[in-house]
């Protein structure tokens, strides 16, 4: 199955809250949602596990699932592809950035930033933006959360907040307490508080 059939199953998925399990080559759906790993068969391609991972509610794959299925630039390549495709599902683009996080790679950099830049990129895929930019170690990822952390959205800025926060350094903390001063909701301010604490306990230890 090559990349065309994996954007025609981007653009087909809708919002399942399900597991897949890929049995044999064929996909297998249950109705329950779980945080197992996904049992793929030795015969599965990249396309359908990739496609397995996220279709699964929340599913976060482990180094060792990522590293088995190959090349991680073919990986980060493939998740990239659905991340910048706008007629593939919202919620399967949201699924695809925070499966990025677990592989990196200057695909999946170049697709961040044109989400980013793309003034119709939805809330939702600017808030699985801001919680993974520093796992995926984009190197611009401290002005892009500060530009996350003025966002028209209310829950864009509070998850800018997190970011900010995993991102762990004191010049983050200072865009944080920058950013708090300026905030009109309370729980983005929450999310603030929260964020410069756990940058002042890294810097305690």
């Amino acid at each position: 199955m090559g990349r065309k059939m994996f954007r025609r199953m981007a653009n087909r998925h809708r919002r399942w809250e399900l597991t897949l399990v890929l049995l044999s080559g064929a996909v297998v759906i249950s109705p329950s949602v779980t945080a197992q790993p996904i049992s793929v068969s030795a015969t599965a391609n990249i396309d359908d596990t990739l496609h397995a991972w996220m279709s699964a509610y929340e599913y976060v794959p482990s180094e060792a699932e990522v590293r088995a299925l190959g090349s991680v630039a073919e990986v980060s390549e493939r998740l990239a592809t659905v991340i910048v495709n706008p007629d593939a599902d919202l919620v399967f683009r949201s699924r695809a950035i925070s499966l990025s996080a677990a592989v990196g790679g200057e695909s999946i950099h170049r697709a961040l930033r044109q989400v980013l830049v793309d003034s119709k990129t939805a809330p939702l895929l600017k808030r699985k933006l801001a919680l993974v930019v520093s796992d995926v170690h984009l190197p611009e990822a401290l002005p892009v959360l500060e530009q996350l952390a003025a966002d028209a959205d209310p829950t864009v800025r509070e998850s800018a907040m997190t970011g900010l926060g995993r991102l762990g350094t004191m010049e983050a903390f200072h865009v944080i307490e920058k950013r708090r001063i300026q905030e009109t909701k309370s729980f983005v301010k929450e999310a603030a508080d929260r964020a410069m604490l756990e940058i002042r306990s890294r810097h305690q230890r």
